[in-house]
């Protein structure tokens, strides 16, 4: 028996599928503009909080180097990362927006923030970087209520190549420095790295972490933070590793002579007040006068 081509049954499937098609598209149509209005609605100052992260010593001072700020959403009665919707924030085109709010709530908090740190890392959008208006409310602060504050601000090295310009001149006539972050993902020039840390833009080297995840365990990790330690020596940086999570990545990374750590393992993000009394618990222990019934 021979295949009977039924033109009326292929006509059907068609119309079905492209209707499936269309409906399909309609629903993600639906499901992108609720979480377009969903993540807008976010985006205000009564949403908007940010939380801090130590930057720790990792020498045997182990003292808190600085604290990087950390952009939240308020939700009911606790906090969602900002993290969870930076892709969306950023596809969506509304980075300076969101960067606006956390600069406002550093500045908002900024008395609060003096008791606990003199020096505050700030991750910044490419796209901030092309508002006059954020450079601007940027200036404004640290020449105001942040003037107090040694303000480093976290750019990806891609960043780093393409706005050299703008990077020197914040340093130069406002005193902000720089953290590359994600070090060592491949988009920098050697060149450029050293020519602003020779002029003093660049202070810190923030290492990826995948590195410190595999640093136990890799020798091709350890080697690469190996070298750009000795790089950063060299030019009077600091390294900063993230992600740390692990004692055995903290004994490698004291055996390799490495700046600074953030992670888990070190102190976890939290409000600007929640640290502020794990601080003054940690000062009356060293005094004697802690409570004994006080939980870190």
């Amino acid at each position: 028996m021979g295949f009977a081509f039924d033109p009326d049954f292929h006509r059907n499937q068609r119309v079905e599928t492209g209707e499936e098609q269309t409906r399909a598209m309609f629903e993600w149509l639906r499901n992108e503009y609720r979480r377009s209005l969903d993540l807008r609605n976010k985006l205000t100052p009564e949403t908007t909080d940010i939380f801090v992260q130590p930057l720790v010593a990792l020498d045997k001072t182990r003292s808190i180097h600085a604290f990087e700020v950390l952009g939240r959403f308020r939700e009911g009665d606790g906090h969602i990362s900002a993290g969870l919707f930076i892709d969306d924030i950023i596809l969506m085109g509304l980075a300076p927006e969101f960067d606006t709010l956390v600069l406002e709530q550093v500045v908002a908090q900024s008395e609060s923030l003096a008791r606990i740190t003199s020096r505050l890392f700030v991750n910044v959008s490419p796209a901030s970087l092309e508002k006059r208006e954020y450079i601007d409310k940027l200036i404004q602060a640290v020449q105001g209520p942040l003037r107090g504050f040694e303000v480093v601000l976290e750019l990806t090295e891609r960043v780093l190549l393409e706005r050299i310009g703008l990077i020197s001149e914040l340093h130069r006539d406002h005193g902000l420095h720089f953290a590359i972050d994600d070090f060592g993902t491949g988009y920098s020039t050697l060149q450029t790295v050293i020519e602003l840390a020779l002029e003093g833009s660049i202070r810190y080297l923030k290492l990826d972490g995948s590195l410190t995840r595999n640093i136990t365990t890799s020798l091709a990790s350890e080697r690469i933070m190996h070298i750009t330690q000795q790089m950063a020596r060299e030019l009077n940086l600091e390294t900063v590793v993230e992600v740390i999570e692990t004692v055995a990545q903290v004994d490698k990374l004291r055996e390799l002579d490495m700046d600074i750590g953030q992670g888990y393992l070190l102190g976890i993000p939290d409000t600007v007040a929640v640290w502020k009394g794990k601080l003054n618990y940690l000062e009356s222990r060293i005094s004697g006068t802690a409570p004994s019934t006080f939980i870190l």
